[in-house]
């Protein structure tokens, strides 16, 4: 993977982390991140649904959410330099869409969200890589 494709992998690992809060994927949660993708991020064409390969592995993996999280992270700590405000901007709007795609939103799931959000603001892209 490249850097790039491992933000939006970790986008996947930090939305499985709020969707899986309640122990269980719901549909809708897993149907609105597809829909987003497709979307709105769908800017590489990778010949593949990224989507549904981020979840099926995650599903696999059997991670909890918060490994999930600690994952994303960890996956963003490598590339952040890679990450512009745009695409933390559009991160967390994504995690909230599929957090309300089944109601209510949970106090976990606002837990994850907003410990992602601080994660974030500590996160400095390097303004050479973040141009495009």
């Amino acid at each position: 993977m490249n850097p790039k494709e491992s933000l939006y992998y970790a986008l996947g690992e930090a939305v499985y982390a709020v969707a899986f809060a309640d122990r269980k994927v719901q549909p809708e949660e897993e149907q609105k991140f597809n829909q987003i993708i497709k979307d709105e991020l769908h800017k590489e064409n990778w010949g593949f649904e990224v989507s549904e390969i981020i979840f099926k592995i995650l599903k696999k993996d059997k991670l909890s959410s918060k490994d999930a999280l600690e994952n994303a992270k960890k996956n963003i700590e490598i590339n952040g330099r890679y990450l512009n405000p745009e695409l933390k901007e559009k991160m967390i709007s994504v995690m909230q869409k599929v957090a309300e795609a089944f109601p209510p939103v949970t106090a976990e799931e606002g837990k994850y969200i907003m410990d992602f959000i601080l994660f974030l603001k500590d996160i400095k892209g390097d303004p050479l890589f973040c141009k495009n």
